[in-house]
């Protein structure tokens, strides 16, 4: 997985969602996230990340922007056994979680509370 090179779609922008992007485009990854709520729910937070060079997409999970990402990134509430995420691991996209995705990041030894 290399920032600078995979482009990543986040699935579910709830605060780790959010999260997750923001540190994505900091690091200068290519960024596309989406989420089931509509754009009302989401607007502030969809003009930020937009701001960062995000593609926002709000209502649901775009079948063009799982064929776009090289890597989609699950929030905690987008559960793995959804078909299209099926759809996409049988076509080669990597689908990790967000705890998934910061191993790649972090070099010192992670405790996890369940």
């Amino acid at each position: 997985m290399e920032v600078g090179k995979d482009r990543f779609l986040v699935l579910g922008l709830g605060k780790t969602g959010i999260e997750t992007a923001r540190f994505l485009l900091a690091e200068g990854a290519s960024v596309k996230a989406a989420d089931a709520r509509e754009e009302a729910a989401l607007s502030a937070v969809a003009e930020e990340l937009a701001g960062k060079g995000a593609e926002i997409r709000c209502g649901g999970h775009a079948p063009e922007l799982l064929d776009w990402a090289d890597t989609i990134v699950l929030s905690p509430g987008v559960r793995f056994t959804l078909p299209e995420l099926a759809r996409a691991r049988a076509a080669g996209k990597k689908t990790v979680s967000e705890v998934e995705l910061a191993r790649h990041f972090v070099s010192r030894p992670v405790i996890g509370i369940t």
